[in-house]
């Protein structure tokens, strides 16, 4: 029972936004398995922490040159007089790295230095090296393609700083493919708009309710409309331009290359760590396209290889990776829980990513799924409750539960005691708080011998949600599922999402205003949430005394989920510790008397 939910460390602050690893370059190598890495001017120091994690790392830079963090373990530090006349030992290394522009282009320009750098590889080593621009097009691309046999050109983007995503420059196709669906990243990008905005416009202190939007000075809020507009036009504006730039014009686009010894840089083909995994399932990958994403802001945030095979517009495979081990254990579960979806012949099994392959390299995970085709939830937008788009997901969870549920096991009112210790550990609330959860879980003790389990997905937000091609759904991400879950968390889980998007719709920005507008108060959407609890109830046979118990022990455990992505000085500003809150003071709203009164 909850054997993933037990398992996991909820540690604040140990996914916290913005503190991602860099250097996602790296995962376009032939292989991450070195023993050695030079680097030529100083990287980030996001770069330098994704580096030291695969190899020992000397960074050679010149003795002026003041921007040195010594801050971090397995980097070391060479001060030269200068690039031209620096000494690099030979058989030196894996990967050469050079990190500064001056570089590339002393490099690219200069036959007798990129010999004597040349030769500090190891016979299997690769360089690589970013360009930009028409000149660095001109002066670098340009000689290396004349120089070098075995070389591999990446079309990246953004146009500066962190690289996201990587198409091989020839590939027109797939580069089309990531335009077309937005999975390239703008170099303007909506965060930045959202700080301009934020300067123009502070935003005023107001209460936590809608009534308490409304009543705010009706300047204000017109402001705050007029200039989400605004930034929102503007950001349309630029992704619509640059979009352009990059089809028509290729001198403007941003290249990363990789140079090597014949059979290491491998022109167009996937990395050589993915084709091995792939050829140990019996599948030859050497002849497709590719594409790399490695986007999101946090270290759990997966990176993703689309693979098309030859003359198919749509990726057969999408190959999922994590960047940092501590995070192997999740993409794990995924691979466990769509290996056992599978194995239990759903009526709808066709609408599952399936497992094609999976392993290990350089001990990070990597899971190939087939790809699902469709469109996500929210491109729809068709958020009327009568949507098919909207009924067509409700209706897949509350079959999912009642195609799953079975007896339990082992006592759910012991797992959720462990998990209110560590809620209560956290987020120390108040005796009153702790007490009211406590006898919640008392009462599923009570229902113990008729509460099912189910297979439980986990994450089931809209965000989750692909409506496919075929007018069905498909629910993506099952990293966080759970083989013996909790009813009705799911359900909980997927309403509070629809109703946040409903919210955005309605011009209601603040997630708190959202919930309490239009999850608690909406009279519109009350008989909706209700006639889909009430079906769920029903459908997997649960008592109804425990519908009030899963609603709070929900965002109970939300809240410890959410615990990793916050300050551990600030985590009373998270958003579900605050749901739960509102709710406690909110128990005779209309919706959760009906919920809680038997349905």
């Amino acid at each position: 029972m909850l054997e993933v939910a037990l398992a996991a460390p909820y540690v604040p602050g140990t996914n916290i936004k913005g503190e991602v690893a860099g250097a996602n370059w790296v995962f376009l190598l032939p292989s991450l398995e070195m023993t050695r890495i030079l680097c030529l001017g100083v990287p980030s120091s996001a770069a330098l922490r994704t580096l030291a994690k695969l190899a020992p790392v000397e960074v050679i830079v010149p003795g002026k040159e003041q921007r040195v963090d010594q801050g971090l373990s397995n980097v070391t530090y060479t001060l030269v007089a200068g690039y031209v006349s620096v000494v690099l030992p030979e058989r030196h290394a894996d990967l050469l790295y050079l990190a500064d522009a001056s570089v590339v282009r002393l490099f690219c320009q200069n036959p007798q230095v990129q010999r004597h750098w040349l030769q500090a590889l190891q016979p299997r080593g690769v360089v690589y090296l970013e360009s930009t621009g028409i000149i660095d097009y001109l002066q670098c691309l340009a000689p290396l393609k004349s120089r070098f046999e075995a070389r591999s050109v990446f079309w990246l983007t953004p146009l500066g700083g962190e690289a996201h995503t990587a198409v091989a420059a020839a590939d027109s196709a797939t580069r089309e493919y990531f335009l077309r669906l937005s999975l390239h990243s703008p170099s303007v990008q909506p965060q930045m708009l959202r700080q301009v905005k934020r300067r123009l416009f502070p935003k005023q202190e107001r209460g936590s309710t809608r009534e308490a939007a409304v009543s705010a000075e009706p300047s204000l809020v017109q402001t705050e409309r007029t200039a989400r507009k605004v930034s929102g036009f503007l950001f349309q504006s630029a992704d619509r331009i640059e979009r352009s730039l990059l089809r028509q014009m290729p001198s403007v686009r941003r290249y990363g290359v990789l140079l090597g010894q014949p059979g290491t840089a491998r022109k167009d083909e996937p990395p050589r760590f993915l084709q091995e995994l792939a050829r140990s399932a019996g599948i030859d990958i050497s002849a497709y396209r590719w594409g790399f994403s490695g986007r999101g802001e946090y270290s759990s945030r997966k990176l993703l290889y689309y693979l098309f095979p030859p003359g198919q517009a749509t990726p057969e495979f999408v190959v999922k990776m994590v960047r940092d081990s501590g995070f192997n254990r999740r993409l794990e579960n995924e691979q466990r829980a769509l290996s056992l979806l599978a194995e239990r012949h759903l009526n709808d099994n066709d609408a599952l990513p399936r497992v094609a392959f999976w392993g290990y390299h350089a001990d990070l995970v990597l899971v190939a799924e087939t790809y699902v085709p469709g469109v996500p939830f929210r491109q729809r937008h068709a958020l009327a409750p009568d949507s098919p788009y909207v009924r067509g997901a409700l209706d897949w969870l509350i079959d999912l539960g009642g195609q799953t549920a079975q007896p339990a096991a082992t006592s759910a009112a012991d797992a959720l005691n462990q998990l209110l210790a560590r809620y209560v550990e956290i987020y120390q609330p108040p005796a009153s708080e702790s007490e009211f959860l406590s006898q919640q879980i008392a009462t599923i003790r009570q229902c113990q011998r008729d509460l099912p389990t189910v297979f439980q997905h986990g994450d089931p937000g809209i965000w989750n949600v692909l409506t496919r091609d075929d007018g069905g759904i498909a629910f993506l991400d099952w990293e966080a599922a759970e083989a013996q879950g909790l009813p009705l968390w799911d359900l909980f889980y997927f309403l509070r999402s629809y109703c946040a998007e409903v919210a955005r719709a309605e011009q209601i920005y603040d997630r708190m205003d959202a919930f309490s507008a239009i999850f608690l108060g909406s009279p519109t959407l009350r008989p909706f949430i209700v006639d889909a609890v009430r079906r769920y109830v029903e459908r997997v046979g649960l008592p109804a005394a425990t519908v009030e118990p899963l609603f709070f022990t929900c965002w109970m455990h939300r809240a410890l989920k959410e615990a990793t992505l916050l300050d551990a000085r600030k985590v009373d500003r998270g958003h579900y510790v605050n749901i739960l809150r509102l709710c406690l003071e909110q128990r005779d709203a209309p919706l959760l008397r009906q919920l809680f009164s038997g349905l």
